[in-house]
């Protein structure tokens, strides 16, 4: 099964490899599609964050959406990371920073700490602690940043990459979680 989200266009679903797609939007407000992430551990349990419209979730593999971002300070998510060891943890990043998501979506808080992350734009579970991302943040904050503890606090994570370093995608090896890309 693949899912594609398109800029003014939908959200749409192949069960074929992708010679043949049907949509897959009933229940979005907005099919604007910002971001998609699926539950590793249940397929058919997919998000979608809109453009404008915040974050929803399908417990029907596209089937039907509803609502799921009840407390989301911002709601223009640019990237979303289910954590593949607890599927309920969700990280949501935006242009208004971090938010976290303990029970699959149905509520959410701000994860900054002690860190303002403006123009966040990429977000990472650790493979096998759902308490530890990394965030990618563009300039001025720019960089990596790292928290082993749901979002309470974060660390710089820029190694040798230097002050300021915009931040772009970030990935861990689901096989060798001491492997980022």
């Amino acid at each position: 099964v693949v899912y594609a989200g398109v800029q003014n266009g939908g959200l749409f679903k192949t069960v074929d490899g992708g010679a043949s797609w049907e949509r897959a939007e009933d229940g979005l407000s907005n099919r604007f599609i910002r971001a998609l992430a699926i539950d590793p551990s249940d397929t058919q349990t997919v998000y979608a964050a809109t453009n404008g419209r915040g974050v929803f979730k399908s417990s029907d593999g596209g089937a039907s959406w509803e609502p799921a971002a009840s407390g989301l300070r911002q709601i223009n998510q640019t990237a979303m990371s289910l954590a593949p060891s607890d599927a309920a943890v969700i990280y949501a990043v935006s242009e208004a920073g971090i938010d976290v998501s303990e029970d699959g979506g149905a509520s959410w808080r701000v994860a900054t700490g002690d860190i303002v992350f403006p123009r966040a734009q990429s977000v990472a579970v650790h493979p096998e602690n759902a308490a530890a991302a990394l965030v990618g943040v563009q300039a001025p904050a720019g960089g990596f940043y790292r928290t082993d503890d749901l979002g309470a606090m974060w660390t710089a994570a820029n190694g040798n990459l230097g002050d300021g370093a915009a931040g772009g995608v970030v990935a861990f090896d689901p096989g060798d979680p001491s492997v980022i890309y």
